[in-house]
């Protein structure tokens, strides 16, 4: 009876412990999808504000800021409740208080430089967070994905200013920015955890971006163009969401499968 009870307090221990070890372990996938999260959030709110200052009516700009917005602050109450981030979450909101108060006015391409320097700052700190949290290979897949995202909207955005007519190299930005998805993409689509369903949504990503590509590869972009790149920024958004998505939903099917060897493991021992 004693060496019953002994192997039985042995696998509880171990059961809460491994239960302990993949909640955080999960509860960190999802902490790296949020701040991941901030970054395409605060972008889409200066898209918006791009495209209606240039009245660009594509995707409905009022109510996309408006969502975005109210997304952002969502996740960002959610991060400040992690201990081990109130540092960064209250930079953040620092910032991000200061972008929304421009954001929300009417907008004047002679104030995008002040929002710029703003989302800059926004975007450093969820990547700082990113960076804080634990990186494994699960999540580091699930931070390169929701990179895209953020990706996504920064090409669109330096289209939409460098259209407005700023005396800045804009355009430059939008071709780094449109050479990390390149490299991001290649990276995800040889990953060799990609189920079918993955793969599938890359290749169709892949597709947009070339025709994407092609269109800003243009020697002159004009507003036609602006209409056709904010279109596949659009495609390409929803499709990266997406594939996000399925990366934690991956990890966390392979979290619960670790956990069931371990367990099986154990009582095989035994």
């Amino acid at each position: 009876m004693k060496v019953h009870f002994i192997l039985f307090f042995s696998y509880f221990l171990f059961s809460q412990n491994t239960f302990a070890l993949n909640n955080e372990k999960l509860n960190t996938s999802r902490l790296i999808d949020i701040a991941g999260q901030q970054r395409m959030y605060v972008h889409q709110v200066l898209v918006s504000y791009a495209q209606i200052g240039q009245i660009q009516s594509f995707g409905n700009p009022v109510a996309i800021r408006k969502s975005a917005i109210n997304k952002f602050e969502r996740n960002l109450q959610y991060l400040a409740k992690q201990n081990n981030l109130l540092e960064q979450t209250a930079l953040m909101q620092k910032q991000w208080k200061k972008l929304k108060t421009i954001a929300l006015n009417p907008p004047k391409k002679e104030r995008v430089k002040e929002l710029i320097v703003f989302n800059e700052d926004i975007v450093n700190i969820a990547n700082s967070i990113i960076s804080q949290l634990d990186m494994n290979s699960d999540n580091n897949i699930i931070n390169i994905s929701g990179r895209q995202r953020m990706l996504s909207q920064r090409i669109a955005l330096f289209m939409l200013i460098d259209n407005w007519g700023l005396d800045d190299d804009y355009k430059q930005k939008m071709q780094i920015a449109m050479h990390q998805f390149s490299v991001n993409l290649n990276y995800l689509k040889n990953n060799s955890n990609n189920t079918k369903k993955i793969s599938k949504v890359l290749n169709s990503v892949e597709k947009d971006y070339i025709s994407l590509a092609n269109i800003t590869n243009q020697e002159k972009v004009n507003r036609d163009y602006s209409f056709s790149i904010a279109r596949y920024t659009s495609q390409i958004l929803r499709k990266a969401k997406n594939t996000t998505k399925l990366y934690v939903k991956l990890s966390i099917a392979q979290t619960k499968q670790e956990k069931k060897i371990k367990v099986h493991n154990l009582v095989s021992n035994h």
